[in-house]
């Protein structure tokens, strides 16, 4: 009997498939360690853009902007802590607008504070012309606490060099500029976030400690009560929403905050010290 010639060849191509499954399975091969995942360490002092958030870019758009026809003598650079001067509210909890106008509405003032912010964010918009066409006498900055979080740990060297390298950035932009940095605030967060933001606190203020146009300021202690436990009621977070932890101030937290840099800040800016009523 004759095998048609393409039946034939099928049988030669299927064997080995029929083989194969009648013979004895092999033990899979473990699969290969995946390699260690690579991690940047220096990525706070990288300058990085969050220009993919519409709200970051419009305000970015909306600086350069506003600083071509305005000249504040005082601005705040930072994040949603600074950012938060704009908000406005019906209670003394919530208007922190009105606290930003008794203390710098006639000090000519500018916030570049921008919610979210890192260092090399920080970075980012001044190499990209937020400095460009001011000429401020003072900036207050207060920059680093989401340099930690979100499953990110950097350690404290880091986010110092990072904020030294921002100081040095900006008095290239500015060399008449004094700077007054604020330490980063305390926090509802772990103690090794802690720890790492106090780290950074102290040595900024020592390695900036020689620059006759820096001055650096901790007023984390007005954020404790007598106990040693952080006043929770000087935080806003938990007002709103109660599971999260304490991150942000009250408009009365960033009012003591504006009280304890007063002396200092008057005297950078050669005037006055305010008072709260």
């Amino acid at each position: 009997m004759r095998i048609h010639l393409s039946f034939a060849l099928a049988l030669l191509v299927a064997a080995p498939a029929l083989y194969a499954q009648d013979a004895p399975a092999t033990p899979a091969a473990k699969a290969a360690p995946a390699p260690p995942k690579f991690v940047d360490t220096d990525w706070p002092s990288i300058p990085k853009d969050k220009l993919d958030v519409d709200v970051w870019a419009k305000r970015h758009a909306a600086i350069l902007e506003a600083e071509k026809t305005q000249r504040p003598n005082l601005i705040f650079i930072g994040d949603s802590i600074t950012h938060r001067w704009e908000e406005t509210g019906t209670r003394v909890e919530t208007d922190y607008v009105s606290v930003f106008q008794h203390f710098y509405g006639d000090r000519n003032a500018m916030n570049l504070g921008f919610s979210g912010d890192t260092t090399a964010n920080v970075l980012w918009r001044i190499d990209h012309g937020e400095l460009d066409n001011i000429h401020p006498s003072v900036a207050v900055m207060l920059i680093g606490t989401n340099n930690n979080g979100a499953g990110r740990t950097t350690p404290a060297p880091r986010t110092a060099a990072a904020i030294e390298l921002i100081v040095k950035e900006l008095h290239q932009k500015q060399p008449q500029m004094k700077v007054l940095v604020v330490g980063i605030f305390p926090k509802q967060t772990t103690p090794e976030k802690l720890a790492i933001d106090h780290a950074v606190n102290v040595q900024v203020a020592h390695d900036l400690a020689a620059d006759k146009l820096v001055t650096c300021i901790d007023v984390g202690p007005i954020f404790y009560s007598k106990d040693g436990t952080l006043n929770l009621d000087l935080f806003a977070d938990q007002k709103v929403h109660p599971d999260h932890p304490a991150l942000h101030p009250t408009a009365i937290g960033l009012r003591m905050y504006a009280q304890a840099i007063e002396p200092t800040l008057a005297k950078l800016l050669g005037d006055t010290p305010k008072q709260w009523p």
